[in-house]
């Protein structure tokens, strides 16, 4: 118990397999092999706040960050924390979660929404917020996390699975999402690859080189993927592998086409 005092940001039901109370000099930690994990960043953040008022500046990050946190509440999404105006969110920790990629992209969706609300509705009360967006980055990986026990202890979390949503993050642009290649195949694989848009071109992200990405819409213009939900969860693997081939060959063609007009 000594250990979880003070460790608010800890999930409440994550009691990790190696706890023992009769041995405190043992690491309290887990590797959490299929996780997602979630970097939002708000975008003119800086600048806007160097033009308010300290407690105009806390009344952005509260209201909007209370409003992602029952937003978290409700789609079965852990929280980490935050690091400024920096909003950190994961999933399939602590427990396992077979759709974690579609789910923390559903969160996503969600709070985008809830930005443009909060904005608008302190900007009616003269903050000036309108300016303001936010960028989205999620990547899907392994990670390890447990309890950093110290003067004042921490659930943390810790791997590479992290630097890559930051960058993630960091190479996205204001309003939308972006996720990797390896959750685009995880949101590919829970028949939701509609949402999915490729990048044009490859992104250069700091210590990973280049990759390819995806942009992630709930109903993306031109989705490659253009029958519903319903209408597909009863298709034999196969019949669903072929339609969406077929859609996907369509989508392409389509930005092809896109590209002559262009030319």
């Amino acid at each position: 118990d000594k250990f979880m005092k003070g460790t608010r940001s800890a999930p409440k039901d994550h009691i990790p397999t190696n706890y023992s109370n009769g041995d405190d000099d043992k690491p309290i930690a887990d590797l959490f092999l299929d996780t997602s994990i979630m970097f939002a960043d708000i975008v003119g953040f800086t600048k806007w706040s160097t033009e308010r008022s300290p407690n105009e500046v806390f009344t952005l990050l509260e209201r909007l960050f209370w409003e992602f946190d029952e937003l978290a509440a409700q789609h079965n999404v852990f929280k980490l924390g935050t690091i400024g105006d920096c909003y950190i969110a994961v999933t399939g920790i602590p427990n396992p979660i077979e759709d974690h990629a579609s789910l923390l992209t559903q969160f996503s969706f969600a709070a985008r929404e809830k930005v443009r609300e909060v904005c608008a509705q302190l900007d009616a009360e003269g903050l000036d917020t309108l300016k303001l967006d936010m960028r989205f980055g999620i990547h899907s990986g392994a990670i390890t996390a447990g309890i950093l026990r110290g003067t004042k202890s921490r659930f943390e979390l810790f791997g590479d699975t992290i630097n890559t949503a930051s960058r993630m993050e960091s190479t996205s642009v204001g309003g939308k999402i972006q996720v990797s290649a390896e959750t685009a195949e995880l949101i590919k694989l829970d028949r939701r690859g509609k949402w999915l848009v490729k990048r044009d071109g490859m992104i250069t992200a700091k210590g990973k080189g280049e990759l390819q990405t995806y942009w992630a819409e709930p109903n993306p213009v031109g989705s490659r993927v253009s029958f519903s939900d319903e209408a597909i969860d009863h298709l034999p693997d196969d019949d669903f592998n072929k339609l969406e081939s077929q859609e996907s060959d369509r989508y392409y063609q389509h930005e092809y086409d896109k590209q002559d007009e262009k030319v």
